[in-house]
């Protein structure tokens, strides 16, 4: 369901014009960058709640991310939301980037990435170190 949800994302940031355009700007590496992207996402957020359901009862788990804990303290339907809608809008920067010739079009969503990946490997390691 996820997969299906963020396919049809990426499809609705793309304008009309856009998709006439898409050797262009929507090319492989842009199509491969922004699903690295929304599957960092996915992985870091489905990481997290594992962490959090996981929980020895003896420990006070929780979100550190000031950011996010909000949005995660409110379950997952607001947490996957929001973040899916930020993924979004770095999606469609780095479209604009792109499309205006920008070299560093992709720096922004290979960032989040990054940032999202630690984050899931992280909750993991710790979630599993419980066992």
């Amino acid at each position: 369901m996820l997969k299906i949800v963020s396919i049809l994302a990426l499809f609705l940031l793309l304008p009309h014009s856009a998709l006439a355009q898409s050797e262009r700007v929507a090319d492989g590496k842009f199509i491969i960058i922004s699903s690295a992207l929304v599957g960092s996402t996915i992985f870091d957020l489905k990481s997290t709640f594992y962490f959090l359901d996981n929980c020895p009862i003896n420990l006070r788990c929780r979100e550190t991310n000031t950011l996010i804990s909000p949005l995660v303290n409110r379950g997952r339907l607001v947490t996957y939301s929001v973040l899916m809608a930020v993924d979004a809008g770095a999606i469609a920067y780095s479209y604009h980037l792109k499309r205006d010739n920008n070299r560093i079009w992709w720096l922004v969503p290979l960032a989040m990435t990054a940032m999202h990946s630690y984050g899931g490997v992280h909750n993991y390691r710790i979630a599993l170190s419980w066992r």
